[in-house]
């Protein structure tokens, strides 16, 4: 990946609009993570008080919260970090901490996403340039990050699954240790959020695509297909085996009238 992301070699107006782009994010989501009242995210106060029962109770919510259904990987990642920030670093409040994590989350998905278009478009200069500005300048990315909310660990991991994915395809090499890697990180992106169910669709559908177009030894594919999938299979059944039994929808119960 590394070198895929040096710029050396590249134009001058290729490295200054790069560059500029990754500074200017980098400053936003860093005064946003500062500035931000934590509880005003959306379903603020819901995340924070998930997150405080994982740390403090050791155990994940029932009924009694909202967002009871959401997956716990950002939830663990939170409670330990508000401990860490609490005990260790002394921030007031806490939950400062997750805050700047997530905008070094949407940092670094801007890398991701530079690297999958060099990936994809080699060569193609001006579409990597706008496929970060287009990242960069979409209010709703930095808009998230600033907020106590699973969103940015969803997005960098779902957009890790898809650039791996482009890579195993573009590489044509579907040997099993690339492909669990793969089912890994879109099982850890299932357990983010449940919205990383649609990266793990979309890797299946086009990877399926590919075996019927004959894009590489169909064999061969198929097989790196089902490592993947049992890979991530085996990341997400414990949390889907826990909501099929408690609740009626492993994936959103959520009552509706």
């Amino acid at each position: 990946m590394a070198g895929r992301l040096l710029l050396r070699s590249e134009p001058g107006w290729y490295r200054a609009s790069v560059v500029g782009l990754l500074a200017g994010l980098a400053l936003v989501v860093a005064w946003n993570a500062h500035s931000f009242n934590h509880e005003r995210g959306y379903d603020g106060p819901a995340h924070i008080e998930y997150a405080e029962i994982v740390a403090s109770e050791q155990r994940l919510p029932g009924r009694e919260i909202r967002g009871y259904y959401n997956p716990p990987l950002f939830y663990v990642l939170a409670g330990l970090s508000n401990r860490f920030g609490d005990d260790v670093l002394g921030l007031s409040p806490q939950e400062k901490l997750t805050q700047y994590g997530n905008a070094a989350l949407l940092f670094a998905s801007a890398l991701l996403l530079l690297y999958a278009a060099r990936l994809v478009f080699s060569g193609r200069r001006t579409v990597h340039v706008a496929a970060l500005a287009f990242f960069c300048l979409v209010p709703v990315t930095t808009r998230t990050a600033a907020m106590f909310h699973p969103e940015p660990l969803d997005l960098f991991l779902s957009l890790a699954g898809l650039t791996l994915a482009a890579r195993m395809l573009i590489r044509r090499s579907f040997d099993w240790r690339p492909a669990a890697g793969l089912g890994l990180v879109l099982g850890l992106a299932q357990l983010s959020r449940t919205f990383g169910i649609y990266a793990s669709a979309s890797v299946g559908t086009v990877f399926l695509l590919a075996a019927l177009r004959r894009y590489a030894p169909r064999r061969e594919l198929l097989r790196g297909l089902a490592v993947v999938v049992l890979a991530a299979a085996v990341v997400t059944a414990p949390w889907y085996l826990r909501q099929a039994i408690r609740y009626t929808n492993p994936i959103f119960d959520q009552p509706t009238v």
